[in-house]
């Protein structure tokens, strides 16, 4: 179960993406920026550009605002975000929760990504997304997932 982006959506968060690895953030979140700019009358996808300009976004709070919006905005479209691609969404704010010192509400964003991960596809992916929620409720000590 997965959601399409489009090819020139996709390269420009492969630019964008590029810029960071580079060390060259600023620029990155500028791209991200003009790139959110140009989806704003596509919430489906901007949430999908949402969730990866979050990764390089150093502020903790602002971070949690932009998994927020991103999640905001894939639930505003229905169907045409799926259920299970919303596992990625939950666990960012998940670790957004954590990383800001609040476990109790990290716990339940990650219990609601394990949920929504079952949906996901047999696939390199789905696997990574299920093994990786599996391995944080391990961590942070919920034994029955």
């Amino acid at each position: 179960m997965a959601y399409d982006i489009d090819d020139w959506v996709l390269a420009r968060i492969g630019i964008a993406k590029g810029l960071a690895d580079d060390g060259k953030t600023d620029d990155a979140r500028a791209a991200y920026r003009a790139l959110l700019e140009d989806l704003r009358d596509d919430p489906r996808q901007a949430a999908g550009v949402l969730h990866m300009y979050a990764i390089v976004i150093d502020d903790l709070h602002e971070k949690l605002a932009i998994n927020e919006e991103a999640l905001r905005l894939a639930d505003s479209v229905g169907d045409a975000f799926p259920f299970a691609s919303k596992a990625t969404l939950y666990a960012n704010i998940g670790f957004s929760h954590e990383a800001l010192g609040d476990s109790a509400a990290a716990l339940d964003w990650y219990q609601q990504a394990k949920i929504a991960a079952a949906g996901l596809d047999n696939d390199d992916y789905g696997n990574m997304m299920r093994n990786g929620i599996d391995g944080i409720l391990s961590r942070l000590g919920v034994s029955e997932h």
